[in-house]
């Protein structure tokens, strides 16, 4: 089982953290409380470790790919309860969709949408070629914090805290998941928790 040698090798770990937790906050028999979860992950995984995911989880995920809502691909697998999961993911009047809309003023996209931005500083980087996506006073640029985070959907100088590095900060974005596409998750809960 690819799982149980993801664990033994401490990339499953997280996982099973998360199984542990999801079992130990569900309703106790005759608590009536509405109890909702997610769980994500890359669609880059392995299909056994999608599959044992799955099998844990006892139910398939839905990929969904942020290209749809932000100017950058961020596909991912999520498992959960969520009510909707599988409504069509539409853009808000807000949703930043192309690249040129992320950028400072002087800067110019090359390109209409960037692949996904991960932790690694050349995921930057676009097509075979690897151009850098944004050309400012002629020359081609990498992206700046504050452009990412606009394509993830945070507010401008959200990851500049605690004197991080545009490399710190752009790890700390490789890791988070899309605004746009966790609003569409979570817009469903309000039903559930409305407050007067």
């Amino acid at each position: 089982m690819a799982m149980a040698r993801a664990t033994a090798e401490g990339t499953g770990r997280l996982f099973f953290e998360f199984y542990r937790l999801l079992n130990a906050a569900r309703p106790k028999e005759g608590e009536d409380r509405p109890f909702f979860w997610l769980f994500e992950n890359v669609v880059a995984m392995g299909v056994s470790d999608k599959r044992d995911i799955s099998r844990f989880l006892e139910c398939n995920p839905v990929m969904i790919d942020a290209i749809e809502v932000s100017a950058a691909h961020r596909a991912r697998y999520f498992w959960g309860n969520l009510p909707g999961m599988n409504r069509p993911l539409c853009p808000s009047g807000t949703d930043k969709l192309h690249l040129q809309d992320c950028l400072e003023h002087g800067r110019v996209a090359k390109f209409g949408k960037v692949r996904t931005i991960t932790t690694r500083s050349n995921s930057i980087k676009q097509g075979k070629d690897q151009h850098f996506p944004v050309i400012m006073n002629g020359k081609e640029d990498i992206l700046w914090c504050t452009e990412m985070e606009r394509i993830f959907g945070f507010p401008v100088h959200y990851t500049d805290v605690s004197n991080m590095g545009r490399g710190a900060r752009q790890k700390l974005l490789g890791r988070s998941w899309s605004v746009p596409v966790i609003r569409h998750l979570f817009a469903p809960l309000k039903d559930y928790f409305a407050c007067e």
